[in-house]
């Protein structure tokens, strides 16, 4: 199996509330003054480890939909008014 994990708003970024973070484990959490962040493909890789799949099977872009406005849409930094993006999950034979 191989996993590609796309772009997405990451730790640098997502800003949850208590009751978001409680769903997460702490390693995909960070606190900076107060402010509470999630990291989405950290816990999504812990997900995916804890589920059997290797980490070297695990391929991730790094990239940060909110920080790089040129290249894609972001829902948060831009308050809802974006265009849309789209995922794909396959079953390769």
């Amino acid at each position: 199996m191989s996993v590609h994990l796309g772009p997405c708003i990451r730790g640098c970024c997502y800003v949850v509330g208590p009751e978001v973070a409680a769903r997460f484990p702490a390693a995909a959490l960070r606190d900076v003054d107060g402010t509470r962040y999630l990291d989405l493909p950290t816990a999504a890789r812990m997900r995916l480890v804890a589920a059997g799949v290797a980490a070297s099977a695990i391929h991730d872009t790094g990239a940060c939909t909110a920080c790089e406005p040129s290249l894609y849409f972001s829902h948060r930094r831009d308050h809802g008014l974006t265009g849309r993006q789209w995922g794909v999950i396959a079953l390769a034979g």
